[in-house]
């Protein structure tokens, strides 16, 4: 069995001792995790989102990093293939404001040993990159897609997925089709994830006050769900990019980050040829994240967690780890399987999966609100 570690959106922080809490977990469940499975062979992949803002001093942001992947290959074995690739915060200032900024990730491509560690995105303007079967060793062909590239405008946490270069790479594959599956890396989303699609954007005392005025009410006045998360964070190209993977007639695994809340869906290809896509996103691996649905301050969290990718023969799971953000927590770790497919040349055809969360702790069995309409006081009628 081949295990595959999908981790996210670490947003890399070297002041944040908070974090410094949440990386000790983080490298505990990993290694327990790595234990207890019977693995012939391990990889590590990280989508994007690796710093928290493109504006970090390059040198102790990379140290950073090198110094937590030093960690983990620790407890996952030091022969760990990893691959890595930017998402918008290392290339915005907090993933939002730009210009586009290279040298952050230009620095950390500089600084890893390329033996063991591919850092993608550094080699625009071609975008998708073949990551080399040597290196990495999967049954799979896999790609690295850079979304976040974005060489224009000033604001936006979006990116873009373009046809030409998902063809170009497609010209280097040379197996037949039906051989192999074809693992996809990228940060953006290509289907918008739950709760998040109608997130409001976090504009947090970190944002200056008048950027919070103007994206929490200035331009909402001016455009529709301007407030909106998912007006400015999407890849522009999704919808063609989707037709042309299916367009390869291979079975495709599309693994992504950037919501920070993990779930999994499969896009049946339709027309004679073509294969099918699964997705499956993961949650942040350095945050516990405040969902935003509403602006109420008091607004559940996510626990961080990652996801896992279990291949062996035809048969792929994936399943989604969440951990406690806090060393001292005595709290289990919770497990949801997100997907459970087995291959059939171009096609994954799915088995039914639980959405519960396993964790042995005792679940909450009714949550309800209720609300009352009653005539206003300060506007009659």
């Amino acid at each position: 069995m081949v295990l595959l570690f999908h981790l996210s959106d670490l947003h890399i922080d070297p002041q944040s001792a908070e974090q410094r809490g949440i990386f000790e977990v983080l490298i505990e469940t990993l290694r327990r995790e790595k234990h207890a499975s019977n693995a012939a062979q391990v990889a590590l992949v990280i989508t994007g989102d690796v710093f928290d803002s493109s504006t970090l001093a390059p040198g102790e942001a990379v140290a950073a990093f090198l110094d937590l992947h030093a960690r983990i290959v620790a407890v996952l074995g030091h022969a760990t293939p990893s691959i890595v690739l930017p998402g918008n915060h290392d290339r915005r200032w907090h993933g939002l404001v730009g210009p586009h900024r290279s040298s952050l990730f230009d620095a950390l491509h500089a600084a890893v040993d390329p033996r063991c560690v591919y850092v993608a995105g550094c080699r625009s303007p071609f975008l998708a990159e073949l990551v080399p079967r040597a290196f990495h060793g999967l049954p799979a062909d896999v790609v690295a897609y850079d979304s976040t590239y974005l060489p224009h405008g000033w604001v936006s946490a979006g990116g873009m997925i373009r046809q030409e270069d998902l063809l170009q790479m497609h010209a280097q594959l040379t197996d037949d089709p039906s051989a192999r599956p074809l693992v996809v890396l990228v940060h953006h989303h290509l289907i918008p994830t739950p709760l998040t699609d109608v997130s409001f954007i976090d504009s947090g005392t970190s944002m200056p006050r008048v950027a919070r005025w103007l994206l929490g009410e200035a331009l909402p006045t001016v455009i529709a769900n301007a407030d909106r998360e998912e007006l400015t964070m999407t890849a522009l190209g999704a919808g063609t990019a989707l037709s042309t993977l299916h367009s390869f007639g291979r079975a495709v695994l599309l693994l992504h980050g950037h919501k920070h809340f993990p779930t999994a869906r499969l896009v049946r290809g339709l027309a004679a040829g073509t294969g099918d896509v699964l997705i499956a996103s993961a949650g942040s691996g350095g945050r516990r994240e405040r969902m935003h649905p509403t602006q109420d301050p008091e607004t559940a969290s996510l626990w961080p967690s990652f996801n896992i990718v279990r291949m062996e023969g035809d048969r792929l799971d994936v399943e989604e780890v969440s951990f406690p953000s806090r060393p001292s927590s005595r709290a289990p770790v919770a497990r949801r399987d997100l997907a459970q497919v087995s291959r059939r040349e171009a096609r994954w055809e799915p088995h039914i999966v639980s959405a519960r969360v396993r964790d042995g702790m005792q679940r909450v069995e009714r949550d309800e609100a209720r609300f009352a309409l009653s005539p206003s006081r300060t506007a009659p009628g």
